[in-house]
């Protein structure tokens, strides 16, 4: 009689224990579940709110484009004069380093004379006959200077300053730092200060004058 009722509460407990276990994987399941969901509609917010953002600065683009091309040619001269300034300024930053970035990186005498190529569209037609900015490579026989001296630059950095517009023309003020070697060995570190004028309606750097040397020596190792 004693092992029958044993045998009984057992299986009573069996079945506790099983209904326990059961009871906890599908806690576990339905949580698993909602962390699931919870992180799908977490990302699908967030792409939403992606997309929306690059919709509202798509059309913040457009209204500020907008209102800068009216703004531009207002009848009032001191908002055309702001905001030529600020368009200007940006114009004239961004060409000039990339104008004096690519003149003073060459590797050979072919590539630097592409350079001065490749950088005509940033000069008007004055600047463009400077010997001093756009200095011939070839000699009088005709072979190449810079192959020659096997003289390689590299530009390090170029810093343009941009003055208030004046008839549609801003004074720069261009720092360039640029390493140069020959045959291997340093050949030193050159700064160089000039001034210029950029013009707002043909988008072009003239009047280059060179101001003067600020540092020119060995590099520090």
């Amino acid at each position: 009689m004693h092992e029958y009722i044993w045998h009984k509460n057992d299986k009573r407990w069996l079945a506790i224990l099983t209904v326990a276990v059961v009871s906890c994987w599908l806690i576990l399941a339905i949580k698993s579940s909602i962390a699931s969901n919870y992180n799908r509609k977490t990302e699908l917010i967030a792409q939403q709110n992606l997309v929306l953002k690059q919709q509202i600065k798509q059309k913040q683009n457009n209204l500020n484009y907008q209102m800068q091309k009216k703004a531009v040619n207002s009848s009032n001269s001191e908002i055309r004069n702001s905001v030529r300034t600020i368009i200007g300024t940006n114009e004239a930053i961004n060409i000039s380093n990339k104008a004096f970035t690519t003149l003073n990186t060459y590797s050979n005498g072919k590539q630097y004379r592409n350079n001065q190529k490749t950088v005509k569209p940033y000069f008007d037609t004055n600047t463009l006959k400077n010997q001093q900015l756009f200095k011939k490579d070839k000699d009088v026989t005709g072979y190449s200077y810079i192959d020659a001296s096997n003289l390689k630059s590299k530009s390090v950095s170029v810093e343009t300053s941009a003055g208030v517009i004046n008839n549609d023309h801003f004074p720069l003020i261009i720092k360039t730092i640029f390493n140069q070697n020959q045959f291997n060995k340093d050949h030193g570190q050159t700064q160089l200060v000039m001034m210029a004028d950029y013009n707002y309606k043909t988008k072009k750097i003239g009047n280059v004058k060179f101001i003067g040397i600020l540092y020119q020596g060995a590099i520090d190792n």
